[in-house]
């Protein structure tokens, strides 16, 4: 089994809780609570979107989704200056996030 296919079958509560942010349709940033967790393979990093905490804060959306680097070409200049990885969510749209 490799280092991905390991990461993967974890429990959902063994990953950590970071900030993400997403942007309303004002254009103002928000906060959401996220589980991620960060796999090395071949030395490449991979990031992996593994719940978002739901509007009450005892439940979670349970998910498992890779994440990608944010890319100078097709990500805004701030979005470039303050994220490092971003990943698409059926809740929130995209979720920006360092790790």
């Amino acid at each position: 089994m490799n280092i991905l296919q390991n990461n993967q079958t974890k429990k959902q509560g063994d990953f950590p809780i970071i900030g993400g942010y997403t942007i309303t349709q004002n254009g103002k940033l928000k906060r959401v609570k996220i589980k991620v967790n960060l796999a090395t393979y071949n030395g490449i990093d991979y990031a992996y979107l593994r719940g978002v905490q739901t509007q009450n804060p005892n439940i979670w959306n349970e998910c498992n989704v890779q994440a990608i680097k944010i890319d100078e070409y097709t990500d805004s200049e701030f979005i470039v200056n303050n994220f490092e990885w971003k990943v698409d969510n059926a809740i929130y749209g995209t979720i920006y996030f360092n790790y």
